[in-house]
C-alpha cells in the first residue's frame, strides 16, 4: 500500500534534541565514529544521507548534528559494531532554503556525541548540495 512505501522523516529522541555543544576529542584520540569527506545531496523529501562507520566494539548510540552557515538538522544514530551504515537527517526549510539561495555549502561538519562516555566525534568537512 501507499502508506507502507511513503518514507518516515528520520527520528531525533530525547538525547538528539538535548545534543550539542561539546568539544571535540584531544589530539591523537580515536574517534569513535568515522565519517569520511563526502558530498551530499539533500533530496526532494529534505532528507540528506551521511555515511558513517562505528569504529567501536560495540554499538555506537547517540545522535548526529549537522552544522555549517546554518543548522542543517540532526538525528537519531545507531550503528552496529564495525559497520559503515547510511544515517539520515531531515533538513529543515531554513536550511533548505539557505543551499537554494547560495547553491551549496562547503563548509558542513557532522558531529556526533554518544550516550555512553566515548569522546565526540567530528566529520572533515562536508559539503551540501541542495536538491537537482
Amino acid at each position: 500500500t501507499a502508506a507502507k512505501r511513503k518514507r518516515r522523516r528520520p527520528g531525533c529522541g530525547k538525547f538528539c534534541r538535548q545534543a550539542g555543544g561539546f568539544g571535540g576529542p584531544g589530539p591523537g584520540t580515536p574517534v569513535p565514529v568515522v565519517i569520511a569527506p563526502q558530498e551530499l545531496t539533500v533530496g526532494t523529501d529534505g532528507i540528506v544521507g551521511v555515511r558513517a562507520r562505528c569504529a567501536l566494539h560495540k554499538t555506537c548510540r547517540g545522535a548526529i548534528l549537522l552544522d555549517g552557515k546554518v543548522s542543517y538538522g540532526r538525528a537519531n544514530l545507531r550503528i552496529p559494531a564495525r559497520k559503515t551504515r547510511t544515517v539520515y537527517v531531515f533538513v529543515p526549510k531554513a536550511g533548505r532554503r539557505y543551499l537554494e539561495s547560495h547553491g551549496l555549502d562547503r563548509e558542513v561538519y557532522a558531529t556526533v556525541p554518544l550516550k555512553s562516555d566515548d569522546p565526540v566525534s567530528t566529520s572533515r568537512r562536508l559539503r551540501l548540495l541542495p536538491h537537482r
